[in-house]
């Protein structure tokens, strides 16, 4: 199957004969990099955003880059971002921010048709990595902090909240935070154990409260979170290389994709509707898992009865 026919397999997915499929049914939208333009044919895949068009924007760890590409994985654009790019996250119909390493500003970047372009640049306490927006607010984690922090800052750049200590002054994160995602009114942290125990999911109010903590025992190096349209959660677990699922409540989690399923080292995830866009850690190949339906209602625990393709 060529990349046209990945794309109309995909735009036609609600139309298949789901029940009269193989177990699982293939296709590959590989090489992400492929025509790019001219950079390193190795890239390292940081961070996904899919737009609701299907496009796709990654950071490009690897060659300082933020890229756009079309659905299939044809190359449109990229843009040099200074520093190694870390995460980012739409901000507005056209415009994007990204993190970096070099940690005291974040790139505002704006989509013209098919071309990156710069906005400007927002001042920030240095070393954020993830990136979130909400409600007219940019959210970031500070996995590095002493102790580690998630701030919650204006589209100018000044601190509105920070989410540090309990009420009794201690830290409330005894891990690292990494990823972020923040949506009707709740902000999820996936985090990394410093002292090799469990990863957590965080589960905060917009006030910064806990209201709930996620584990599963497959998670390890748990690392980006994206959420689908009912408000599901999906985490990459670089260890152990899947994907879980927790539902709303927290109450019920799945892993939806794991080794078996060809799965390696999965460090970034975007949803569009009904498809998972996974980039895998130090490969070129961003693996779409389609799957049959995101039911509002579905029990998680019977995702294994539904049909699913991957590449």
């Amino acid at each position: 199957m060529n990349a046209t026919e990945d794309l109309d397999f995909c735009r036609n997915e609600t139309k298949i004969d789901w029940l009269n499929l193989p177990r699982r049914s293939v296709f590959t939208l590989r090489f992400f990099h492929q025509n790019s333009d001219y950079t390193f044919s190795y890239i390292v895949i940081t961070g996904i955003e899919v737009l609701d068009d299907g496009r796709v924007l990654i950071c490009d760890n690897h060659n300082n880059k933020v890229k756009l590409f079309r659905y299939d994985g044809t190359f449109l654009s990229s843009f040099f971002v200074e520093g190694f790019p870390l995460d980012l996250r739409m901000i507005g119909p056209h415009s994007f921010v990204v993190t970096n390493d070099l940690g005291n500003k974040l790139v505002v970047l704006i989509i013209v048709g098919d071309v990156i372009m710069h906005g400007r640049d927002i001042l920030i306490k240095p070393n954020a990595v993830g990136v979130c927006f909400m409600d007219g607010y940019i959210y970031l984690t500070y996995p590095w902090g002493n102790p580690p922090e998630v701030v919650k800052i204006d589209t100018d750049g000044k601190v509105i909240q920070t989410i540090k200590r309990n009420a009794k002054r201690k830290p409330i994160f005894s891990e690292r935070p990494v990823s972020i995602c923040a949506f009707s009114g709740l902000i999820y942290v996936s985090c990394m154990s410093i002292d090799g125990k469990k990863d957590k999911i965080y589960k905060f109010s917009k006030e910064g409260n806990i209201l709930a903590i996620h584990e599963h025992p497959q998670l390890q190096e748990a690392r980006y979170l994206s959420k689908d349209m009912f408000g599901n959660i999906y985490v990459c677990g670089m260890i152990n290389s899947n994907i879980i699922r927790f539902d709303r409540s927290g109450q019920k989690s799945r892993i939806v994709m794991s080794q078996s399923d060809g799965l390696r080292d999965p460090c970034s995830i975007g949803i569009l509707d009904q498809t998972l866009f996974i980039a895998q850690d130090g490969l070129d190949i961003i693996k779409v898992l389609t799957m049959e339906c995101f039911s509002e209602t579905d029990d998680v625990g019977k995702l294994d009865r539904k049909r699913v393709s991957f590449s």
